[in-house]
C-alpha cells in the first residue's frame, strides 16, 4: 500500500496541527508495516520515521517555493505525487491536491475557524479555506474530526458527516515532573513563582490581548501584584497591538517565545494556573497537557475545550468579566484533580490505519 502525506505541518516550528500530524506518523508506521509512505512539501522537513519506507518529496523548484502555502498544494502537490502511483493520500491539513485518478483521499478536520471566528485569521489562509474548504471535504472519501465538537460544526455548517473522531494525544513528555526539574526550567527561563501560563501562537484567536489587558488591570487594583503572566508561542500574525502590550509592561507580561515540548511540562507544573483564554479551539490540546501536568486550568467555555480538559477545570465565558472572575477563582480551587483517562496516539493510528485500508481496497 502506497500512503501520500501531505507534508506541509511538519514544515518550520511545529504547531498543534504539525504536532498531532508528527505523532500520528509515527504511530502509523508500527499499525501500517506493509505501507509505503511519502511526504509531499514545499521546503524539506524532518522525517517522522527514519526508514526506508518512509520517502520525502520536496519542491525542486524556487519559483514553487515561493507561493503561498495552499496554492503550492493546489498547483503543485498533485504534480509530484503523479509518479509515486498512490493507492490513498492522507491531507492531514485538511485540503486537497489534484491527485491523479483512483487515488483515494481522507482529510482531517481540526476545526470550523474561517466560519466561527475569521477576523483572526491571516489573509491568505482564511481566503483558502474559503475556496476550497466545503469543497474538498465533500470530495473527500472520509472525512476525520478530532473532536466531536469539530464533527458537530462541521455536520451543522457543511451538511458533512465526519466518518469519525481521531482525538489527539498528549507525547508521554507530559507528566508530573519532579521538583528539581521544575527548579531547572525555571532557572533557565529566568522565571520565577508564582506565575500563570499561556500557551499558543501569539495571534489573535487565542485572545491573549485581552488575558494581559484583565491581567495587569488586576494587578493595577492590587489582586495578584506578585504574579506574572508568561507566555509561551511562537510569532503568529494581526499581533501589532499584543506586542504593543507586552513591550508597555515588561514587569507583568513575558513573552518566552517558542518553548520546546520538553520544558513544557515544567513550566505547566510550576504555573499558579494554565490559562487558556481562547475564543475558539477545534480541541484544546494545551489544556490537556496542564491536566496531565498537574496544573490548575482556566480556560474558555467552547465543547471542544472541555472535551481535552475534562470537567475539573475551570470554565468562563472568553470576555474580560468572565477571565478577571476566573483568574481569581482559580487559585482559590484546591487541587486540579486527576486526570483519569486520556487518548493515546496508538489508538488514533489504529482508527487511521483500519480506514487507510479499506480505501486503499478501493
Amino acid at each position: 500500500m502506497r500512503i501520500g502525506i501531505d507534508g506541509r505541518p511538519l514544515q518550520g516550528q511545529l504547531t498543534g496541527v504539525g504536532r498531532y500530524v508528527l505523532e500520528l506518523c509515527r504511530a502509523l508506521d508500527a499499525a501500517l508495516p506493509e505501507a509505503e509512505f511519502f511526504l509531499y512539501s514545499q521546503t524539506p522537513v524532518a522525517m517522522p520515521v527514519d526508514t526506508a519506507r518512509w520517502r520525502s518529496r520536496v519542491e525542486p523548484w524556487d519559483w514553487a517555493r515561493r507561493l503561498k502555502s495552499a496554492l503550492w498544494l493546489k498547483l503543485r502537490a498533485g504534480m509530484l505525487a503523479r509518479c509515486d502511483s498512490l493507492d490513498v493520500y492522507w491531507a492531514c491539513a485538511t485540503l486537497l491536491p489534484r491527485l491523479p485518478k483512483g487515488v483515494q483521499t481522507l482529510s482531517t478536520v481540526y476545526d470550523l475557524n474561517y466560519k466561527v471566528v475569521p477576523q483572526t485569521m491571516s489573509t491568505a489562509t482564511l481566503w483558502s479555506h474559503r475556496l476550497f474548504f466545503a469543497r474538498d471535504v465533500h470530495s473527500a472519501d472520509k472525512v476525520f474530526a478530532i473532536s466531536r465538537g469539530t464533527a458537530l460544526r462541521l455536520e451543522r455548517m457543511h451538511g458533512r458527516r465526519a466518518d469519525g473522531v481521531i482525538f489527539p494525544a498528549a507525547n508521554s513528555l507530559f507528566r508530573p515532573p519532579t521538583s528539581t526539574a521544575i527548579q531547572e526550567a525555571l532557572r533557565s527561563y529566568k522565571v520565577s513563582k508564582p506565575y500563570f501560563l499561556a500557551v499558543g501562537t501569539l495571534e489573535p484567536r487565542k485572545n491573549l490581548e485581552l488575558l494581559i489587558k484583565v491581567f495587569i488591570a488586576l494587578r493595577r487594583e492590587g489582586a495578584l501584584t506578585s504574579y506574572c503572566l508568561l507566555l509561551a508561542g511562537g510569532v503568529g500574525w494581526k499581533d501589532t497591538r499584543l506586542r504593543a502590550l507586552l513591550e508597555d509592561n515588561p514587569g507583568a507580561v513575558r513573552a518566552l517565545g517558542y518553548v520546546a515540548d520538553q520544558d513544557l511540562p515544567a513550566l505547566y507544573a510550576g504555573s499558579a494556573a494554565f490559562v487558556f483564554p481562547s475564543l475558539y479551539e477545534g480541541y484544546g490540546m494545551p489544556a490537556l497537557e496542564a491536566r496531565l501536568c498537574g496544573a490548575k486550568v482556566l480556560a474558555a467555555d467552547i465543547p471542544e475545550i472541555r472535551e481535552a480538559c475534562g470537567e475539573n477545570g475551570v470554565f468562563v465565558k472568553p470576555d474580560a468579566a468572565g477571565l478577571r472572575e476566573g483568574l481569581i477563582r482559580v487559585l482559590a480551587q484546591s487541587d486540579a484533580g486527576a486526570v483519569s483517562t486520556a487518548p493515546s496516539w496508538a489508538e488514533g493510528a489504529a482508527i487511521l490505519a483500519a480506514n487507510l485500508r479499506d480505501l486503499a481496497r478501493h
